[in-house]
């Protein structure tokens, strides 16, 4: 697979960045939307504005303020994170990573809400994985002969013959 090196994300200047912030955010409060049954109605009368402007936000959201998002998270019922990061994409020719893919990481470590918290994950995953390496050495471990199976006599069968030690037929 070519890449082309003169290609530039559209979320590499700051205008197309927070576009793109702001329409994830918008599905993410659909997604929920629809989870839970909410109508753009409903919406409207908890944020105090017209079934239109409601639409307008959802599907064209522009520039909103950090006030305007946490009513409309708080309006889902739901929590709204600014999160900072480094993905080792300095030209941002990547785009954000969806915020789809923090929620479900977050949801699949347990939900974990302090450092405390975090601290605990990942010492049940550092055993986790001593666990899983110490299973995958001997599950490794070829313990099949090659040679035809050898039968153990014994020590009764041994003894009954009068020998004085085991043997291998």
């Amino acid at each position: 697979m070519t890449t082309n090196k003169s290609f530039t994300h559209y979320t590499a200047d700051a205008a197309g960045f927070r576009s793109h912030l702001a329409l994830d955010c918008m599905d993410q409060v659909q997604r929920v939307m629809a989870e839970s049954g909410i109508t753009q109605r409903a919406l409207a009368a908890h944020l105090k504005i017209s079934e239109g402007r409601v639409s307008q936000l959802l599907n064209s959201p522009g520039n909103l303020t950090l006030d305007k998002l946490v009513q409309l998270a708080f309006a889902v019922d739901r929590k709204l994170g600014i999160l900072l990061y480094d993905d080792d994409d300095r030209k941002h020719a990547k785009g954000p990573v969806f915020g789809e893919v923090f929620r479900r990481t977050w949801e699949l470590a347990g939900k974990p809400r302090t450092g405390w918290d975090l601290e605990e994950l990942e010492q049940e995953h550092t055993m986790n994985k001593r666990h899983q390496l110490s299973r995958r050495l001997f599950e490794s471990q070829d313990l099949s002969f090659t040679q035809a199976p050898v039968t153990r006599v014994g020590w009764n069968e041994c003894a009954s013959k009068g020998d004085s030690e085991r043997k291998i037929a």
